[in-house]
């Protein structure tokens, strides 16, 4: 809660943290009712017999969904000289997203203190690489924000210099990186790569594009697991389409290309939803949903499009600056696939080798076992191995030293899981006696499988971003992992 005093009213606001899909800001006020836990915000969320109802409640001056973040930090109000035009708004923010809005009166407080009659909107007024944990004011009334974990910082709110980013195209023909939208050919410069274990995407196929900057090449990291540092002007494509049916066949259902553009400041999110004739697909500028045909006979799929903010709060780690999360070198040891034959003559058959000889990266070669298995083929030949990368790629951005999950637990390939085993969960046992992160031979008494074998609607489920379709094959394999394979439980190797 924080006392704000705005236009000469004191004002007492309160950021109440959601539980399902809603953050709020609450004027408070003596002896009113908020609604919860019938109301979430405006929305019903455990209704009565009678169902929810409106009457006697007092709901909140401003809301936001999960699709622009997850975790709300109350702020304080503005009385500094650095940015007049926001002298009395109050300014709030999202830990998990970065994004920050201020709130007012929408046509000025009237005399004495606001209440509920008063009308209130809230802008936006900054997307960061920032988890805010606090704010505070100086002597001068200007504002400042801490970030606690990752990269612990206290940062000054300034004024924003105008943007020079060029707008992206409105449509994803108008972007002429494909030659042949129907085929999803490739424009020169484009360089199709793969991955070996996959993000779980509602079981979407991918593909994948890589374009390097005119000069300058990536860094690899001395760990394969580590994420390459990309040069500024990269630009990663990745395209998804419902489906097994390749680009150009009749059945082939494309539902989204997403582009991630490395920029000075960081890596910015750009997402083209595809219509329902194929002929192209249009730029969004937030998440939302849309309906796609099923397959021949079967029911039309419901496809989930990320916000920006939702982007952000899986490609930032706590904080820190945002970054693709696929292309390692234990993602990217794999052999070449059609297309790289035009950088160079007789490149060795593996794409990290390959962007070394090329010169479009710099750095070391990976080493013998340092690649993760390939989850697409059979994985009984070392079952903790696959099970390691499983939780490695769906889990571990979120969860890993400095990551935006509120628990100590590591989940990358190459971490320690002695703190994991018979550990007593930080965040609920979903009501199961005796339940633990992690117990041997029990998958019905291990957290790290209950959470991801939950409906995704579930409050609890993981991943709780992204998913709206369970990953049958992965949660079994997960279950033969906890049942059978953990008798390296501490493997550290990716």
């Amino acid at each position: 809660m924080r006392d704000a005093l705005v236009a000469g009213a004191l004002a007492h606001y309160v950021a109440d943290v959601g539980q399902g899909n809603r953050e709020e800001v609450d004027l408070l006020e003596r002896g009113v009712n908020y609604g919860w836990r019938e109301w979430e915000g405006t929305s019903c969320f455990m209704p009565p017999a009678g169902g929810c109802s409106p009457d006697g409640m007092t709901f909140p001056i401003a809301e936001y969904t999960h699709a622009e973040g997850k975790s709300i930090t109350g702020g304080v109000a503005y009385h500094g000289a650095a940015i007049p035009g926001m002298l009395g708004a109050y300014l709030y923010a999202d830990y998990s997203s970065g994004r920050f809005w201020a709130l007012r009166a929408a046509t000025g407080l009237p005399a004495g203190t606001p209440d509920a009659s008063t009308e209130f909107e809230s802008t936006v007024i900054a997307d960061a690489a920032f988890a805010p944990v606090s704010f505070g004011t100086d002597l001068h009334g200007e504002v400042y924000v801490m970030q606690l974990f990752a990269n612990p910082r206290i940062v000054r709110l300034d004024a924003a210099g105008p943007s020079a980013a060029a707008p992206f195209p409105a449509t994803l023909s108008a972007t002429a990186c494909f030659t042949e939208l129907a085929t999803l050919a490739p424009a020169p410069g484009l360089i199709p790569y793969h991955v070996n274990a996959t993000l779980w995407s509602d079981g979407a196929e991918k593909s994948r594009f890589w374009v390097p900057p005119g000069s300058g090449g990536a860094t690899v990291p001395d760990d394969a697991t580590d994420v390459w540092d990309f040069p500024v002007g990269t630009v990663l494509v990745k395209h998804f389409a419902l489906g097994e049916a390749p680009p150009g066949d009749p059945d082939w259902r494309p539902v989204e290309t997403r582009f991630e553009v490395r920029r000075a400041d960081g890596w910015r999110f750009v997402t083209y939803a595809w219509r329902n004739d194929r002929s192209d697909a249009d730029l969004l500028h937030a998440g939302g949903t849309r309906l796609f045909a099923g397959p021949a006979g079967g029911p039309p799929h419901e496809w989930t499009y990320p916000s920006p903010q939702e982007c952000n709060a899986c490609h930032r780690g706590g904080g820190a600056p945002t970054t693709p999360l696929g292309p390692s070198s234990a993602q990217l040891e794999r052999a070449l696939m059609p297309g790289w034959a035009a950088l160079a003559p007789s490149l060795p058959n593996s794409q990290v080798a390959a962007a070394l000889a090329a010169g479009l990266a710099t750095g070391s070669p990976t080493g013998p076992g340092e690649a993760f298995p390939d989850l697409t083929g059979a994985v009984a030949d070392d079952l903790d191995r696959a099970a390691r990368t499983y939780l490695h790629v769906q889990c571990a951005s979120c969860h890993r030293p400095g990551g935006v999950a509120p628990s100590d637990l590591d989940l990358r390939a190459t971490a320690d899981l002695a703190s994991a085993l018979c550990q007593p969960p930080e965040a609920g046992d979903l009501g199961v006696p005796g339940a633990r992160l992690l117990s041997p031979g029990s998958p019905g008494q291990s957290l790290i499988y209950l959470r991801l074998a939950l409906d995704p609607g579930h409050e609890a489920f993981m991943p709780n971003l992204g998913v709206a379709i369970p990953d049958a094959e992965g949660l079994a394999l997960i279950a033969e992992w906890i049942e059978t394979g953990m008798d390296a439980p501490l493997w550290s190797g990716p």
